[in-house]
């Protein structure tokens, strides 16, 4: 199995369809949206898979992201799988405005070890993102760009606003689980139909051992809406080709859902 970082359902290319949802086609053509909601489960959270950081580490991060942020559970895995891959002499640097990233990268340069690694998000910006590019292109080969992953909009549930990864040419340190890099080109919507008055509801657990002792997947049977099914497969994918509903939502297996929380997300 890959140990690196990956994304369940949506990807960084996928673009939200004209509801403000994402949609997923099944390999028959047939598409399901993605419900997200106030009491739902972080999309992020749940949407990215990170087979190389250990169970413990996960929920310590997943705790994190219950609290108000300004970046995804994916950016948190590279950093957190980048800055452990590191030797205690060296860093990375995140700054943003044109001005302040190339002035942050020039001033940190005479401290980076060589195989430094330098992270860099909102990079979906372009002033953060041509003054990384042009401090590497001034130095001379002595930087390297090792990941460059942009999403399609502002506050993606997958890397939010972008995010690029520089390394300084020398003896390297264990190479982190970057995410695989998908296609560069926006995707087109999923087309989705308009939902029946009491649409189907397809729930996917994630990341759950025993589903009959998963607080996640018990919380379904409490749900306040009736038109709901539980998808079980070996992988999420797996359980969307399985299903049958209109839309679909990602509960984590540790986690209880609100009793209200799918006829939240549906809306009136």
């Amino acid at each position: 199995m890959s140990d690196a970082i990956g994304f369940r359902l949506v990807q960084p290319q996928d673009v939200r369809g004209p509801d403000g949802r994402f949609a997923v086609e099944r390999r028959s053509g047939r598409a399901a949206r993605i419900l997200e909601g106030p009491s739902m489960h972080h999309l992020d959270v749940c949407n990215t898979a990170t087979p190389a950081l250990a169970p413990d580490t996960r929920a310590r991060l997943r705790e994190l992201c219950r609290i108000p942020r300004l970046a995804t559970f994916g950016c948190a895995a590279i950093v957190n799988g980048a800055v452990a891959a590191m030797p205690r002499s060296q860093t990375f640097v995140n700054v943003h405005s044109y001005d302040n990233q190339l002035g942050g990268l020039r001033a940190a340069e005479p401290f980076l070890a060589d195989g430094a690694l330098v992270l860099v998000d909102d990079t979906n910006w372009d002033e953060p993102r041509q003054a990384t590019l042009d401090f590497v292109a001034a130095s001379g080969g002595d930087f390297e760009v090792v990941l460059d992953l942009r999403t399609t909009a502002e506050d993606h549930p997958t890397l939010r606003n972008g995010v690029m990864a520089l390394r300084k040419r020398g003896t390297a340190g264990p190479e982190p689980a970057w995410p695989a890099a998908g296609p560069a080109e926006e995707s087109e919507p999923a087309a989705a139909g308009p939902a029946a008055a009491e649409p189907l509801v397809t729930a996917i657990v994630v990341e759950g051992d025993d589903p009959a002792a998963d607080p996640g997947t018990e919380s379904l049977t409490a749900q306040t809406y009736p038109n709901l099914e539980v998808s079980v497969g070996a992988t999420p994918r797996e359980a969307l080709e399985a299903s049958e509903g209109e839309f679909v939502c990602l509960v984590h297996a540790a986690d209880p859902l609100p009793p209200e929380a799918i006829e939240e997300a549906l809306g009136p």
